[in-house]
């Protein structure tokens, strides 16, 4: 009994292409084993918190379908660009006031970063902004700037 061996002669060019799709299909599987895993620990997910409309009450209930990845943005996160916001309230060296109101200024100005004092101010998103969540709130971190 004679045995032939039977040999596949690949041109080379075809070689490099199935090389190629292999490489390419291993980077794709990569990408969606990573992208699933981010889906399930989002960052946003854990820091933004989702209130049930059973704990809100009349018109300011907002539903908690709130999606961090889609394409509604938290009115918080809003850039001052689409925001009203009132000037910083003047205590004028006034402690007690501040502390009943819990924010403001007690002196304005300073010549250095660490000199000037910062408050909350109350910004409303406006009108025709869509947003996620209460639609005025109070903004951090605005410098009490003469």
């Amino acid at each position: 009994m004679i045995m032939h061996s039977k040999h596949i002669l690949f041109n080379p060019l075809t070689v490099l292409i199935a090389l190629d799709l292999i490489s390419h299909m291993r980077v794709v599987s990569a990408i969606h084993a990573r992208s699933e895993k981010e889906m399930q620990t989002t960052a946003v997910q854990s820091v933004v918190p989702i209130t049930s409309p059973s704990s809100l009450t009349g018109s300011a209930a907002v539903s908690s379908d709130f999606n961090p990845l889609g394409p509604m943005v938290m009115c918080s996160f809003l850039p001052r660009d689409f925001l009203e916001c009132k000037d910083p309230i003047d205590h004028d060296n006034n402690n007690t006031a501040k502390a009943v109101k819990g924010y403001g200024c007690l002196r304005f100005g300073g010549s250095t970063y660490e000199e000037v004092e910062h408050t909350e101010v109350l910004c409303t998103v406006f009108s025709d902004i869509d947003c996620y969540g209460p639609r005025t709130f109070l903004r951090d971190g605005v410098p009490c700037g003469s």
